[in-house]
């Protein structure tokens, strides 16, 4: 039951962020013909990626990062937060040699498990397949932190959208009243 409200409440907040993510939206003073204003207005943030409406995708990606670096260096956390506000750039040059080092180590890791599973092909045993299993189990493990790591930050997210939405329902009244001024105000008395 846990998992199915754990599912529900992760399509919600999907379903509240990817349809408004990138949407344009329209504001009073917008104007359709040409050579003006568009109607509609991107409200992406600068230096976001158009192919990544809103930027939920690149945080999707930095919290996924930030969870394997945690996993493969716990003691570099710390340092790696203080060198992030000190200093932006060597923070990036500390991260991407990291990461560089992570995927070296799983590059290995998985020729290394590769050559197990092969190796077992060839000639099972007893002793190879309790090894394979017990690196299997710590991969699901390993995945399984990664993505409890990622519904917690969704779950932080649906919070903040819960409070804005009560929010703007809290003030409908005046939301409504503020856009029928908008909308019905004569256009050549706009700024």
């Amino acid at each position: 039951m846990k998992r199915l409200a754990l599912y529900a409440a992760t399509a919600f907040a999907a379903a509240l962020i990817y349809p408004a993510a990138g949407v344009p939206s329209a504001k009073a003073g917008d104007e359709i013909d040409g050579g003006r204003k568009p109607f509609f207005k991107d409200k992406r943030p600068r230096g976001d990626n158009p192919k990544r409406p809103g930027g939920e995708s690149t945080d999707k990606r930095k919290t996924m990062l930030k969870a394997l670096i945690e996993q493969e260096y716990p003691n570099k956390v710390e340092e790696l937060e203080k060198l992030r506000k000190e200093n932006p750039k060597k923070f990036k040059e500390e991260v991407k040699k990291l990461l560089k080092q992570i995927k070296e180590k799983k590059s290995k890791e998985r020729k290394d498990f590769a050559d197990l599973v092969k190796r077992y092909r060839e000639n099972p045993s007893g002793e190879l397949k309790s090894q394979i299993i017990e690196r299997l189990s710590a991969q699901f493990d390993q995945r399984l932190a990664m993505m409890r790591k990622m519904v917690e930050k969704r779950a932080e997210l649906l919070e903040k959208m819960k409070e804005r939405l009560d929010k703007r329902l809290a003030n409908k009244e005046k939301i409504v009243e503020e856009r029928f001024k908008e909308i019905t105000k004569d256009p050549a008395l706009r700024w």
